[in-house]
């Protein structure tokens, strides 16, 4: 979950997409 707390930091748009692809990669 860090990574996606630096990731929202860098890019708070995309943040919310990143999530749900990093979802599909561990599902």
């Amino acid at each position: 979950m860090a990574r996606e707390a630096v990731r929202a930091g860098q890019d708070p748009a995309g943040a919310q997409r990143h999530q749900q692809e990093d979802r599909q990669a561990q599902g």
